[in-house]
């Protein structure tokens, strides 16, 4: 009887942590992106931009930019953390 009870315990504590593993977080591009949106917009302006990495930098601002609209997207963003050289 006392086994089961330990069991018991171990199984319930393995599939509780299981279910506190899936979903509801965010991925270290999106926490970064919402960072550094401060004003909540859904997209960076290039003030904003400057809090992450070197992507305020005009230049590197301007090529990620895709559609020179002054703001970066969320698919802009991705694009420049899956993209960037170490010097940007």
């Amino acid at each position: 009887m006392k086994k089961f009870g330990l069991l018991t315990i171990a199984l319930s504590s393995i599939f509780t942590t299981q279910a506190f593993s899936y979903g509801g977080g965010l991925s270290y591009t999106e926490a970064l992106f919402w960072y550094g949106d401060s004003n909540h917009s859904g997209y960076l302006d290039i003030d904003e931009a400057s809090s992450i990495f070197n992507l305020g930098d005009e230049k590197v601002f301007a090529k990620y930019d895709k559609n020179d609209d002054g703001a970066i997207t969320t698919f802009e963003f991705n694009d420049y953390i899956n993209r960037r050289s170490r010097t940007e």
